[in-house]
C-alpha cells in the first residue's frame, strides 16, 4: 500500500533546524509527483482536496505495520512487557471474543475508560479490528458526567480498568457489557481474561467501512457546558500521520540528517484518552516500531517516574 516512506518523529530532530525556507524547499520535492510523500488532488464529497497519494486508508493498516516489528518490545508497565506480536495477538483475540459475546458490528461505538495501561492500548486496537468506532473517555469523569457521554455517543461496549468499570456501571451502563482489567472488580463486570477468544480475529477485509467514515470519537472536557463529540475519520488519521512524517523528514533532510532513526522509547504520561497520546504518539510509534512505557496505575509519583526513567 505505502510506496516506501520511512517513519520519523519530531523527537528525532536536532535542536537546531535549517531555515524554514530550506525545509519548505525539501518538502516541495518530497510531495511532488513521484516523491515519497506525493500529494494529489482527489474529489472528496464533491470538493477538490489535496491528499497523499499513498496513505493508510483504514486504522487497521497500522496494525499491519506494527505486526512487522514482531518481537520488538512495544508496551512496558512494571514487570509486564508485550512485544508487537503479543500486543496485536491479544488485541485480535479480544476482538474475536467481543464479536462472539456481544455481536459487535462495524460502526458500533466501543468506549475505552481508564488510566494509561497496557490493556488500554490492547482495547483500542481490538475495537479497530472490529471496524468499530473507538471512543476514548476521560478517566477523570464522575458517574454523572460519564452518563451523558455514554448516551450521547451510543456506546455499545465499555472496556475499562477496575476502578472506572464501576463508575461506568454507576453511570447506567450494563455490567454485562462492561469488560475490565485489574482488581478488584465490582458490580459483576466481565474480566478481560474471560472475554479473550482462543483464536484471533482477522483484520477487516474489502467490506470494511470507508476511508471517510469515523474511526475515533473524542470528547471535549465540557468545562463550559456538555462535552462535545469530535469524530475523526480514517482519512483524518492517515493524513495527519503522514503530515507529521513528511514534515519531520523534510526538516531532518534540510538540516543535513538522514531520515532513519533508531528505536525511540517514550515514558507516556500524557493520558491515552487525549488525542495527543493516541494519534500523535501511539499511532506513529506503531508504524515506527518504538516503545511506550507506562507508570504504575495511580497518581503521578515523581520518585517512581525517576526510577522508571533510570
Amino acid at each position: 500500500m505505502v510506496r516506501g516512506w520511512r517513519v520519523v518523529t519530531a523527537a528525532g530532530c536536532r535542536d537546531t533546524l535549517a531555515p524554514v525556507s530550506e525545509i519548505r524547499a525539501v518538502l516541495r520535492e518530497l510531495t511532488a509527483a513521484g516523491g515519497d510523500y506525493e500529494i494529489v488532488v482527489e474529489d472528496i464529497y464533491g470538493y477538490p482536496v489535496r491528499t497523499f497519494a499513498s496513505r493508510p486508508r483504514h486504522l487497521t493498516e497500522f496494525i499491519g505495520m506494527g505486526e512487522k516489528h514482531g518481537e520488538a518490545e512495544f508496551l512496558v508497565q512494571g514487570e509486564r512487557r508485550l512485544s508487537y506480536r503479543e500486543t496485536f495477538d491479544r488485541a485480535r483475540r479480544l476482538a474475536a471474543g467481543l464479536r462472539a459475546r456481544y455481536q459487535v458490528e462495524p460502526g458500533d461505538r466501543v468506549a475505552i475508560l481508564g488510566a494509561n495501561h497496557v490493556d488500554w492500548v490492547v482495547g483500542f486496537w481490538a475495537a479497530a479490528v472490529l471496524d468499530a468506532v473507538v471512543v476514548p473517555l476521560n478517566a477523570w469523569w464522575t458517574a454523572g458526567e460519564l452518563a451523558f457521554v455514554l448516551e450521547d455517543a451510543g456506546i455499545s461496549i465499555v472496556l475499562a480498568d477496575a476502578t472506572r468499570a464501576g463508575t461506568a456501571v454507576e453511570a447506567g451502563h450494563p455490567a454485562e457489557r462492561t469488560v475490565a482489567w485489574g482488581h478488584p472488580l465490582r458490580h459483576g463486570v466481565v474480566q478481560i481474561a474471560d472475554a479473550l477468544a482462543e483464536s484471533p480475529d482477522p483484520l477487516p477485509g474489502a467490506d470494511r467501512r470507508g476511508e471517510d467514515d469515523p474511526a475515533v470519537l473524542f470528547y471535549t472536557s465540557g468545562t463550559t457546558g456538555r462535552p462535545k463529540g469530535a469524530p475523526l475519520t480514517h482519512r483524518n488519521i492517515g493524513s495527519g500521520f503522514l503530515n507529521s512524517v513528511a514534515m519531520t523528514a523534510a526538516a531532518r533532510i534540510a538540516s543535513g540528517e538522514g531520515v532513519g532513526l533508531g528505536r525511540q522509547v517514550d515514558l507516556t504520561v500524557i493520558p491515552l484518552f487525549h488525542a495527543t497520546a493516541t494519534l500523535a504518539l501511539m499511532v506513529p510509534f506503531v508504524a515506527g516500531g518504538h516503545s511506550m512505557v507506562f507508570l504504575p496505575p495511580g497518581p503521578f509519583d515523581p520518585e517512581i517516574a525517576g526510577l522508571v526513567i533510570e
